[in-house]
């Protein structure tokens, strides 16, 4: 299996699939944000994305989103650590900040 196959069935086995979901519309526009990413376009995309989720204001969306950032990019794109890194210092959101951490060891323990 694969580290992101690790990651997914330890996710269901402690029932941290009960994260509420983005909208579908808003996970492509996630999606999109994060596909379309470059240092270039940090501050506009940062933007879009305080549009899209309400990360300071919804515990639920900033889990969700550490989630995401950490198990379906940094995990498998290790060459954007960088640019994810500072996508999340341009963001300024430390209620993200601390959910990725948190969502980063959480991972490191499982593998």
């Amino acid at each position: 299996t694969t580290n992101i196959d690790t990651l997914l069935a330890a996710q269901h086995q402690e029932g941290s699939a009960e994260l509420t979901n983005p909208t579908e519309a808003e996970m492509d526009k996630i999606s999109f944000i994060f596909n379309n990413l470059s240092l270039m376009n940090l501050t506009p995309k940062t933007d879009d994305m305080k549009e899209v989720l309400k990360i300071d204001e919804n515990l639920m969306h900033a889990k969700w989103l550490a989630q995401y950032l950490v198990m379906k990019r940094a995990s498998i794109e290790p060459n954007f650590h960088a640019l994810y890194s500072q996508f999340l210092v341009v963001l300024k959101s430390e209620r993200l900040y601390d959910e990725v951490i948190k969502e980063t060891y959480k991972n490191i323990g499982i593998l």
